[in-house]
């Protein structure tokens, strides 16, 4: 095999192979007049970046300048956008999905020197894929590696260091990054409670006057969590002339920041 088919499979390479030490030659040209168009130049730049990156969806934004190994390995969705100086080392696949957006100072490395010195000092690396869900969110300065799947909604704090994957519509953060309990809000919280007291009262249905007299709250609040409940499953919209129905067995609620919440017996 190649160093590049060993490089793309995940096996051992020598990074000083000639092949590919010419290909990242030539991209990081491509690279360096990339970052010293005019950056008002929005159309010349993303003509640049559709001849750098293998796969990029519509309306990309990536701030100058910004750095790859090979450009033929990163696959980008629609409506990219990353701040400046982002780097991918993408010796192996980088995929990122639709919506995603990154802060300045972001690192993706696919890429790792091996950890054996006699094998260093050769030039052996390992590069393991790394794939970026729709809808994430990456602050600044923050360091993903080599072999991370990020879920869809996720959104890891600025400054963290990515060694592990994380979970779809979680929060994640820290050197090395975990992740992190996120607050609920008054609202869900409030729907929380309410499906806990219909279920103590044992309640099929439920309507606003019931709620507010549980909670002492307006209608419109109550409106407004309906809706949130509703959207979840929670509550099914009532027939005409009669209360929202309260869906039956529900043990848990699920909350699209990433909060799960049991529910009494």
């Amino acid at each position: 095999m190649t160093n590049k088919e060993l490089m793309v499979s995940g096996q051992t390479f020598n990074v000083k192979d000639e092949a590919l030490t010419l290909e990242r030659t030539r991209v990081r040209t491509l690279l360096q007049k990339y970052n010293l168009t005019i950056a008002s130049n929005f159309q010349d730049r993303e003509k640049q970046l559709r001849g750098i990156i293998r796969q990029l969806g519509n309306k990309p934004i990536i701030e100058q300048p910004f750095r790859c190994n090979y450009g033929d390995n990163i696959e980008i969705g629609d409506n990219f956008y990353a701040g400046w100086n982002l780097t991918i080392l993408d010796s192996a696949k980088v995929i990122i999905g639709n919506n995603v957006k990154i802060g300045p100072n972001c690192n993706i490395f696919t890429e790792d020197f091996s950890h054996l010195a006699n094998e260093r000092r050769d030039y052996k690396a390992v590069a393991l894929p790394i794939t970026i869900g729709d809808d994430v969110y990456i602050g600044g300065n923050v360091t993903i590696l080599q072999g991370v799947s990020i879920g869809d909604g996720a959104i890891i704090g600025a400054g963290s260091v990515v060694t592990k994957s994380v979970p779809a519509h979680s929060i994640c953060q820290g050197a090395p990054a975990k992740v992190v309990t996120p607050k609920v809000s008054e609202e869900w919280q409030l729907a929380v409670d309410i499906v806990a007291d219909a279920l103590a009262d044992k309640k099929d249905r439920i309507n606003a006057s019931y709620v507010q007299r549980k909670h002492a709250i307006g209608y419109g609040r109550v409106a407004r969590v309906f809706a949130l409940m509703e959207d979840a499953k929670i509550l099914g919209p009532g027939e005409k002339g009669k209360r929202p129905l309260l869906v039956k067995s529900i043990d848990e609620i699920k909350i699209p920041n990433g909060v799960t919440v049991t529910l009494p017996k």
